[in-house]
């Protein structure tokens, strides 16, 4: 998996935030009419760019994943939506960021050292966090025990899909692996 990729996954993740700074710099902007704004502007276009480029790596890297070829075929047994894990990774890790000062060079600087570590761990690890973005463009995210083709090897790993897989039980999937836990769904369309 490509450093971008992560890298674009988790800013990504932190999409909430993002919003949030956007508000705080248009309020500090327009409503509180402070004159020195030179902070909230580079802020306001550096997350636009930036969630624009990550957005368009994110979709380009799991299209350019999408087919069968070099997927692997397993048999569904069990599946479970993954329904709280966006929300408690907004609530654990985007939420307490709010703290920091964003209207301030300072609050942005500890800001941006904080978030650097936290990145560098993030792609160090190959971690993919829930994705509030890959969620909102309607991937789904299911813990699944997994039968590897005749195998009787059982698996249990998270699944990102378009599909619904609760009316798959007991079908083959083809998937391709994101990390060590996660598994891409290759959808229906590929495989007929």
């Amino acid at each position: 998996m490509s450093v971008a990729f992560l890298l674009s996954v988790y800013i990504l993740s932190y999409y909430p935030l993002w919003l949030s700074v956007c508000f705080i710099d248009i309020k500090s902007i327009y409503i509180d009419k402070n004159s020195a704004i030179w902070t909230e502007r580079i802020g306001l276009v550096s997350i636009g760019v930036l969630v624009i480029l990550c957005y368009c790596i994110t979709k380009s890297e799991i299209k350019r994943k999408k087919g069968i070829a070099q997927s692997y075929c397993y048999s569904l047994l069990e599946v479970k939506e993954q329904k709280a894990k966006v929300m408690d990774y907004v609530f654990t890790s985007v939420l307490p960021l709010l703290a920091f000062d964003f209207t301030t060079w300072s609050g942005c600087i500890l800001f941006m050292i904080f978030f650097s570590f936290l990145c560098v761990l993030s792609v160090k690890h190959n971690n993919l966090n829930a994705n509030i973005i890959l969620d909102f463009s309607g991937y789904y995210m299911y813990e699944c025990r997994l039968k590897l083709g005749e195998e009787d090897d059982i698996k249990t790993c998270i699944l990102s899909s378009e599909r619904n897989l609760f009316d798959r039980k007991g079908e083959i999937i083809y998937l391709k692996t994101l990390n060590s836990e996660v598994r891409l769904d290759m959808g229906i369309k590929e495989i007929e």
